[in-house]
């Protein structure tokens, strides 16, 4: 099983500006905001998986941002799914 969250905790919306240091090679941000990918990684990374074909259970949740909510459902209410993982 894959799993990932899509929730995020930022407080603004748009385009995140990430900026580059070529002498350090770094990428960072200095918005005093998140980077965003807490999860957004998981998630872009899990739908090219299943573009690509990779065979599966895909698990896409909402919550975790929020102290593990739809995790925790999930463990809760589905635990004799689960278990084949």
């Amino acid at each position: 099983m894959f799993s990932c969250h899509i929730d995020t905790v930022h407080s603004v919306t748009g385009k995140q500006r990430i900026k580059y240091n070529r002498d350090k090679q770094v990428y960072y941000k200095d918005d005093k905001q998140p980077l965003g990918a807490d999860d957004t990684a998981g998630c872009w990374l899990m739908l090219e998986m299943i573009d690509a074909g990779v065979p599966g259970t895909y698990m896409f949740h909402r919550g975790e941002e929020r102290g593990g909510i739809g995790s925790t459902y999930i463990a809760k209410h589905y635990p004799d799914y689960l278990k084949q993982f």
